[in-house]
């Protein structure tokens, strides 16, 4: 699929503007699916916009996932069309590109118009009518909280007569308030953005837990409902907090990786986060960068910031120092994982951050159910998007990464049933830096030469590239020619290495080196032994 340059610009200004609008801004279940589907629509991968994917990839569900038994894609799909449709009733009557979704698809369409054209005609009145009086009267009570999944919505099938309408659609938001205020009143400790503080009564657990499966993904220091980071990712706004304060860099503030979400905001002092969680094993990963101390007009390094962690008592990162953990590298997104993570007695998660240097500092933090004893694999593609590979497996989109360029290529690889993945890739002189626990990995590479060789109108590919690869300062790789392992250009080549032990900074560092024409990679796994 290819879209004109001008039309895309367009229908990429109205997904911002529907995004920021009063119907979607407030609603983190509709704005997070909307925009997942039309960044598959925007990358050419309207194919991939279909019920499993969008199950597996964006809520979160199992590779197990059956829509028989989990209508959750269908329900929300539903929903989203219906608010579509009121947001071009309203604040959106007279844009010129609207976004639809017919009825028995997933996929997004961008309509084109003409100043006066009219939009599609309703589908279901009652639904329109009745999410209406529903969005202005719910407006007067408090939001629940955004990963309950309700936004309140009444469907009905339409009565005979069109009088019907109105006293019935009445009746339905009358009595959705009279639940929603209810639930409200008896779970209202989950919708504050923040907690009280250590010394207050400790939290009922019963009372806020949520229910098991949703992965959390808190961004410290926004006041943003819902952001959505490079991999497609959503982030909540700042909630469960007690203590510290809400820091923003200043626009002169030198950041390397000013394009991530996870580095325009933080929480800097002593402060502490209660997260309700049920039973079970979590992973935990802690974001952090240093946005201040180096990166603005100040001077910094290392030392200037050092802190302690603690979960639930016991401390997981003592004396702290993200600019030395990131080997001097001033600006850019350090990550921190942790395995065997589970609630206290009480039924919360007990983050406490504590300075020994200036303030301590967070970004962001992500709380996924987590594997006994290791933690989750790491699959990384080098695309833009996340790919479910040909044994339901899922490979999250380019992370991780300091320098290179990514590009896709268009010819199919031949020995393999995922060309696709091979057919992304990341090349240049470039490092990944992959979070772990202390152990040993299992470290597997795709690789496939898709740029040299005669399909791709050069010359033969056979020794034209050649690269080192470094891991944690060991060489894996000397001189390594795709094209003469695989036997020709094209052709899916895939490399394993056993037995390597994180660095001291608890990560894997995978350093390519070139040294005739560029080295590259198409996708990583790092599996813990």
């Amino acid at each position: 699929m290819t879209i004109e340059p001008k039309l895309l610009e367009a229908e990429k200004q109205e997904l911002e503007s529907v995004l920021k609008s009063r119907l979607f801004s407030r609603s983190h279940s509709m704005a997070g699916l909307l925009g997942y589907i039309c960044r598959k629509y925007f990358e050419g991968r309207v194919d991939q916009i279909k019920e499993y994917t969008i199950a597996v990839e964006h809520f979160g569900r199992s590779e197990e996932f059956q829509s028989k038994r989990d209508p959750i894609v269908r329900v929300d799909a539903n929903r989203l069309r219906q608010r579509l449709r009121r947001y071009y009733r309203t604040e959106g009557r007279d844009h010129p590109v609207y976004i639809s979704i017919p009825s028995g698809q997933y996929a997004p369409v961008f309509h084109h118009r003409s100043p006066g054209d009219p939009i599609p005609p309703d589908e279901d009145l009652l639904d329109v009518i009745s999410d209406e009086l529903l969005d202005e009267d719910l407006e007067k009570l408090p939001l629940s909280d955004s990963n309950s999944g309700s936004d309140a919505v009444v469907t009905a099938s339409p009565p005979v007569g069109r009088s019907w309408i109105r006293p019935l659609a009445l009746g339905l938001a009358v009595l959705a308030m009279i639940a929603v205020a209810s639930y409200w009143f008896t779970s209202r400790t989950k919708t504050g953005v923040s907690r009280p503080a250590a010394s207050a009564v400790a939290p009922t657990a019963s009372a806020s837990a949520r229910p098991p499966g949703p992965e959390i993904r808190i961004l410290a220091g926004s006041t943003v409902e819902s952001s959505i980071d490079e991999r497609g990712k959503v982030w909540e706004a700042d909630r469960f907090f007690s203590g510290g304060a809400r820091y923003d860099p200043l626009p002169t503030a030198r950041l390397k990786a000013q394009d991530s979400v996870l580095c325009r905001t933080a929480r800097v002092g002593t402060f502490r986060y209660d997260v309700p969680l049920q039973p079970g094993v979590y992973e935990l990963r802690l974001y952090f960068a240093e946005l201040r101390y180096g990166v603005e007009p100040e001077d910094g390094g290392e030392a200037t910031r050092r802190f302690d962690v603690k979960a639930n008592g016991q401390a997981i990162l003592t004396d702290f120092d993200i600019i030395s953990d990131m080997g001097g590298d001033i600006g850019v997104l350090d990550v921190k994982v942790f395995k065997d993570i589970r609630p206290a007695a009480d039924g919360f998660l007990h983050l406490s951050f504590e300075p020994r240097a200036n303030e301590a500092i967070l970004t962001g933090l992500e709380i996924l159910p987590g594997i006994p004893g290791k933690i989750r694999p790491v699959r990384i593609n080098t695309g833009n998007t996340a790919y479910i590979s040909s044994d339901k497996v899922v490979w999250e989109p380019d992370f991780f990464y300091r320098g290179g360029r990514q590009v896709s290529r268009i010819h199919a690889v031949t020995g393999t049933a995922d060309s696709a993945i091979y057919q992304n890739e990341r090349f240049g002189y470039f490092t990944y830096r992959i979070p772990v626990v202390p152990g040993r990995y299992t470290v597997n590479l795709k690789f496939a030469e898709t740029y040299f060789g005669q399909k791709n109108f050069r010359e033969s590919a056979f020794g034209l590239r050649r690269f080192n690869l470094q891991c944690n300062g060991v060489t894996l790789l000397k001189n390594f020619d795709i094209a003469s392992e695989a036997g020709g250009e094209g052709r899916a080549l895939d490399k394993s290495f056993h037995g390597i032990e994180s660095d001291p900074q608890d990560k894997i560092v995978l350093t390519f080196v070139p040294v005739a024409n560029y080295a590259c990679v198409n996708a990583i796994e790092v599996i813990q032994e």
